[in-house]
């Protein structure tokens, strides 16, 4: 076998096979300053060959099309006899995600971007940051028997609560914000968002969240009926398994209906005191708590120390 002559480039790749998962290191080349990989050549540079060269050729630069919207070039090359393909990725100007996921070359690691980490890329990717983007803090309010939020700038003219529940084209108040979030995935499909609310409280038997325009903005109130209905059960009943209780409440185990007594008579109490008061292990009394919190019936607010629990 002979070594073959890499194109000079600042970061080259040898991979003596191709597979699918090598999708990601092209999304991450492609998101950092590009390269040039090289498929049926070893680490040594020496050429091992490929089979099914034709099928690949064709399937390559589809997946990257298809899962990445990007167009390299990929060039069929043989030596000895043996077949291996050259994949040029030139680095994006726009951020590149692969199934929904954001890669990035960092030196020798290929890193997953998430969080923070994620939204620092795709601004500067966009040659923005956060300084750009002005306006006031959304609000939001907690009552017993609703939440309001509260965001400035007034729906679209023509769109009410119907509207907005119903199928519509999207109009996007700050393109620049809307097409950042799209970009990292946080929309999937434009003008679904309020549809897909309301298929969700539907699902759940819950009233529509209201939304009208207030005070320069929109507001969205969303009726606590899950917590008025425990409140309501534990008022006329003295326990959560009254019958007076709501559906979730119904449906609770007799250990989880102590658990939602105890925190409604002191919604700061610990972990280690419900364990003492209900004299049930911390591992077991930790899965039921996780159990409530899935069921929609209990939140947590704040930290582990100063937080305190809520009864949705």
């Amino acid at each position: 076998m002979s070594k073959i002559q890499a194109k000079e480039c600042q970061n080259v790749e040898y991979k003596s096979s191709w597979h699918d998962k090598y999708l990601a290191w092209i999304c991450g080349f492609a998101n950092a300053q590009g390269a040039v990989m090289y498929f049926g050549v070893d680490d040594d540079h020496e050429v091992v060959g490929l089979e099914h060269v034709d099928t690949l050729m064709e399937d390559i630069p589809n997946k990257i099309v298809n899962f990445m919207g990007l167009v390299v070039d990929v060039n069929l090359h043989e030596q000895d006899g043996l077949d291996y393909i050259e994949v040029v990725i030139d680095p994006s100007n726009v951020p590149i995600s692969f199934k929904g996921k954001y890669y990035y070359r960092s030196g020798s690691t290929m890193q997953e971007l998430n969080g923070a980490a994620l939204q620092q890329f795709i601004l500067k990717k966009m040659g923005r940051s956060w300084d750009d983007y002005t306006g006031p803090d959304i609000q939001m309010h907690v009552y017993n028997d609703q939440i309001e939020i509260w965001n400035e700038g007034t729906l679209p003219e023509g769109y009410d609560e119907k509207v907005l529940y119903s199928k519509q084209t999207s109009k996007p108040r700050n393109r620049n914000i809307a097409d950042t979030m799209f970009k990292a995935g946080f929309i999937d499909t434009w003008g679904r968002g309020y549809k897909k609310i309301h298929d969700g409280f539907e699902a759940a038997g819950l009233p529509m969240p209201k939304v009208q325009n207030f005070c320069g903005g929109v507001q969205v109130t969303i009726e606590r009926t899950k917590f008025m209905q425990m409140s309501d059960a534990s008022d006329n009943g003295g326990s959560f398994g009254g019958s007076g209780g709501s559906l979730a409440v119904a449906r609770l185990s007799a250990r989880q209906k102590r658990i939602c007594e105890t925190i409604q008579s002191n919604p700061k109490v610990t972990v280690e005191q419900m364990t003492v008061a209900l004299s049930v292990a911390k591992r077991t009394l930790e899965r039921e708590l996780a159990a409530l919190q899935k069921m929609g019936v209990l939140v947590r607010e704040g930290n582990t120390s100063a937080g305190h629990w809520v009864i949705i």
